[in-house]
């Protein structure tokens, strides 16, 4: 009885309502209960006791609690164990009570998320390590199919994905759309992670469902760093997606002007055609970017080549209204009197979109 008690005076110490204290001793002057019997589990909006130590770090408490077991898994609303709150919370002591009193390190709360999981989303590193060294499954995917490698992958926690191939050594294993922690790690991570996960035999080829690599995803993000990294690596510059759109494209497209001119002084083509007919300087046009025009016209892009609607560079940037780009092009030579399908001249796209002071350049 005395123990109880303890534990029901730190509890309320720690900010339990009166209505949970005063269940806590009604409960503990049950005659039918034994000296040594689980305190109730149930405290306000669904979280036990243990749940709320958990979160607050109290491990003295949650060592008292974890004694008979018999509550450690029940979940809050939100699917969430004392454990997972824990792991959110970032409790290392806490956590490593609760995985050896047993607690279950597979449990999913209601977006799919285990322990594990949790800690990956969040560089958790020691507390990875503890729940891998208790044998969490590396696996489990969440409700968005996202594995702990691939949370920790795009949060870049260089030691957590380190930890976790540790065990998994699967790098390549495919995430939503097929997308691998190479191809995560290429939008936003530095080299360090690019290097750990080729160390762990990451694949440089792997490509997602549409055809995409690690370069692209890079090359769309803007990393030229990455970029850079890549090629070092042996990685394809020029590898077309499914569409036919190669990273440079991407690059063009996103505007990104510093991982474009690398890839064209490092051998990246621009003759290349994607499946409706864009070229390089058709994607550059369009996004309206002038500088880059002005890089591809200097590596010798075709002026005047058309795609499958009869539209050329000149066009695109004319529907655009993009007016600097248009300049840029008239004055490297484009032909405004080419037309498209429909008849219609870089004028007349211009004029009939309302660009006004686009149409004027084009007379």
């Amino acid at each position: 009885m005395e123990r109880r008690k303890r534990v029901m005076m730190r509890y309320a110490a720690g900010g339990a309502t009166a209505a949970l204290v005063l269940s806590i001793q009604v409960a503990s002057h049950s005659a039918s209960r034994a000296e040594d019997a689980p305190l109730p589990a149930q405290a306000n909006a669904g979280w036990s006791i243990l749940m709320d130590a958990a979160a607050n770090g109290d491990a003295a408490t949650v060592q008292s609690l974890t004694a008979s077991k018999a509550y450690l898994n029940d979940r809050n609303p939100a699917g969430n164990s004392a454990l997972a709150i824990a792991v959110h919370a970032g409790h290392v002591a806490v956590t490593e009570l609760l995985i050896e009193a047993g607690a279950d390190l597979n449990s999913r709360n209601s977006r799919g998320e285990t322990p594990l999981a949790l800690a990956a989303a969040r560089g958790h590193g020691a507390i990875v390590r503890a729940l891998l060294a208790g044998g969490a499954n590396t696996k489990v995917r969440d409700n968005a199919k996202m594995s702990p490698l691939g949370l920790a992958t795009t949060g870049c926690y260089e030691a957590t994905v380190d930890a976790i191939l540790a065990v998994d050594k699967q790098p390549d294993a495919p995430l939503e759309g097929g997308r691998t922690a190479l191809m995560l790690a290429a939008q936003s991570c530095d080299a360090r992670i690019i290097d750990l996960l080729a160390a762990h035999g990451a694949s440089l080829k792997a490509m997602d469902i549409d055809g995409r690599g690690a370069v692209w995803y890079a090359a769309a993000k803007g990393n030229a760093a990455i970029v850079s990294k890549l090629a070092a690596l042996g990685a394809a510059l020029d590898e077309p997606d499914r569409h036919g759109d190669s990273p440079l494209y991407a690059a063009l497209a996103q505007g990104r002007t510093d991982v474009a001119q690398f890839m064209l002084t490092h051998g990246t083509g621009i003759s290349r055609v994607s499946a409706n007919g864009n070229t390089a300087l058709m994607v550059a046009a369009k996004s309206g970017n002038a500088d880059l025009v002005t890089i591809l016209v200097q590596a010798g892009a075709d002026l005047n080549v058309r795609n499958q609607f009869g539209a050329s560079a000149l066009m695109m940037a004319a529907a655009a209204g993009h007016t600097s780009t248009v300049d840029a092009l008239v004055k490297a030579g484009a032909n405004r009197s080419l037309r498209n399908k429909r008849r219609e001249t870089a004028h007349d796209i211009a004029a009939n979109a309302g660009h006004s002071d686009t149409a004027a350049l084009l007379r």
